[in-house]
């Protein structure tokens, strides 16, 4: 049985053609960010609902085509995008392509799913969000 607060399991990927980039048509130019730029990439400034593909993350998408095994951190999966096809299709795409993506609450990678389910596992958290935790557990949980 699965643990309450999380877990892990194994998966298979389906047979299926590997998902190529996104075609200029998907594309814009976002402004670059003054404040956070990334190494190779560039952090941008743009809406994220839109649809389209910044310059930014078209980049972590290259990495992932050209890097298997690629591991992609986030804070959370709507770092990716707000807009849900957009987030399902870079989630297809970096998975078809090898890479991980690991977040406070997931771990999505080849062959493996990840989850952390429950506010009652404090381990990793600053200490303000453990006791903010700690005082709503009686009850909340």
């Amino acid at each position: 049985m699965e643990s309450p607060a999380g877990g892990e399991d194994s998966y298979v990927l389906p047979e299926a053609p590997r998902p190529a980039l996104p075609g200029p048509e998907e594309m814009f130019q976002a402004q670059a960010s003054k404040t956070r730029p990334l190494g190779d990439g560039q952090s941008v400034v743009a809406s994220g609902t839109d649809p389209r593909f910044d310059q930014a993350l078209i980049h972590l998408l290259r990495q992932a085509e050209s890097r298997p095994g690629l591991v992609v951190p986030l804070s959370a999966l709507s770092r990716l995008s707000r807009n849900s096809a957009k987030q399902l299709h870079v989630l297809e795409f970096l998975l078809a392509h090898q890479a991980t993506i690991v977040t406070t609450n997931y771990l999505l990678g080849p062959g493996v799913v990840g989850v952390r389910r429950s506010m009652k596992q404090t381990r990793g958290l600053g200490p303000t969000h453990t006791r903010l935790l700690k005082m709503l557990k009686p009850d909340h949980f």
